[in-house]
């Protein structure tokens, strides 16, 4: 059963995301936010990182950097309803900074386990 680690802020959105996953075979370990996130990847490494960029405590974009640290491999999927504006391009920054894909809340839950299921299906980078 492949593995993700979801980390968001919004209680609802984490809820909401990890029943879909689940009822869709996937093993899901949950964080409200980046510090707890990474601290569970170390214990319990996954086959795939879901993390949304704005959060208390520790955000999206340094969370993606100690997790590729911790393992290069690991795919990650950053989601924000607070993405910059399109003339910032903000997607090819977060994807130079480790993300393998940017979606922009809201999105429909098959579009998020179209592309979770795409990026295990890829080889490692």
């Amino acid at each position: 059963m492949p593995s993700v680690l979801l980390i968001e802020d919004e209680e609802l959105v984490r809820e909401l995301l990890k029943e879909v996953l689940e009822i869709n075979g996937f093993q899901v370990l949950t964080a409200n936010n980046g510090i707890d996130g990474v601290r569970l990847f170390k214990e319990s490494p996954t086959d795939i990182v879901i993390t949304d960029l704005v959060m208390p405590e520790q955000e999206g974009v340094k969370t993606t950097l100690q997790i590729k640290k911790l393992a290069p491999h690991v795919k990650i999927i950053v989601i924000s309803g607070k993405l910059e504006t399109e003339s910032m391009n903000s997607a090819p920054i977060l994807t130079m900074m480790g993300a393998d894909l940017v979606l922009k809340k809201p999105f429909k839950n098959e579009t998020l386990l179209e592309n979770v299921n795409a990026l295990l299906a890829t080889e490692p980078s």
